[in-house]
């Protein structure tokens, strides 16, 4: 039985690994590095990352504040964050222009 358990876990440990969540590129330039420190930071510590192209720019203020509280960010970190995602939306959507 313990040896089901022990296998049990690692099974599920290596599934929750592999979730489909944002890969961050941390070595990509951006004017608000706070802003994605901090959603590296205190958005994956509850949950995966979303790809900042998943919701629009409504959509990501009324997460964004919900998630304020939940993660005990001050506004101005909320603020920063915010900012980040719409540059890596403005950005993917200039490369998708030159393309």
């Amino acid at each position: 039985m313990k040896t089901f358990l022990i296998i049990l876990t690692i099974t599920i440990v290596i599934i929750a690994s592999c979730s489909q969540g944002y890969i961050v590129n941390m070595k990509d330039e951006t004017n608000h590095p706070e802003g994605r420190e901090l959603y590296i930071s205190k958005c994956n510590s509850c949950h995966q990352l979303f790809n900042p192209n998943k919701f629009t720019e409504t959509e990501w203020d009324t997460i964004l504040v919900p998630m304020e509280a939940k993660s005990k960010l001050q506004p101005e970190q909320r603020d920063e964050i915010y900012k980040w995602i719409l540059e890596v939306k403005k950005n993917d959507q200039n490369n998708l222009i030159q393309e």
